[in-house]
């Protein structure tokens, strides 16, 4: 388990339950951290809007059903940044890349970019300016893309 995975309650405790936390709650790990053997999971109400709670759970009582991507060599990326020091490279928001090395400190990596020409873009991208993309997921996140683009010209 990690940060940013999707989790579900697997048992009925009376500490939960004081929190309006029940058996089959679906909540999102919040902290790196594993601490005393428990993850700090935010549980949110039925429509998914509203935080029901944010409580520590013993990892035990915990299944994962959704596993968060990682930033790693060889992982797919959605870069979203607009700064100006990746533009002049020709790397925009929305492109898509993977990660061919760690970076020269730990919150950059190097990233592989395939430009409009065809030609490959290799930058130096800082963490927090793209997302990991589970491979099973790449495809529908391009769609995605490509429909926000095409909404964004049609205005």
């Amino acid at each position: 388990m990690k940060e940013d995975d999707r989790v579900r309650l697997v048992v009925e405790k009376e500490k939960y339950v004081r929190e309006g936390v029940h058996k089959g709650a679906n909540g999102t790990i919040c902290d790196p951290r594993n601490i005393n053997g428990q993850w700090l999971v935010s549980f949110r109400e039925q429509d998914g809007y509203m935080e029901l709670a944010c409580i520590p759970v013993k990892e035990e009582d915990l299944e994962v059903t959704w596993e968060a991507p990682v930033c790693k060599v060889g992982a797919n990326v959605l870069f979203f940044s607009t700064k100006e020091k990746y533009s002049v490279q020709g790397i925009t928001n929305g492109m898509f890349g993977v990660i061919v090395a760690q970076g020269e400190d730990e919150e950059h990596w190097k990233v592989k970019f395939i430009l409009k020409d065809g030609t490959e873009k290799f930058v130096s991208v800082y963490d927090n300016d793209m997302q990991p993309i589970r491979d099973d997921e790449l495809d529908a996140y391009k769609k995605e893309v490509e429909r926000e683009l095409k909404r964004r010209q049609m205005r």
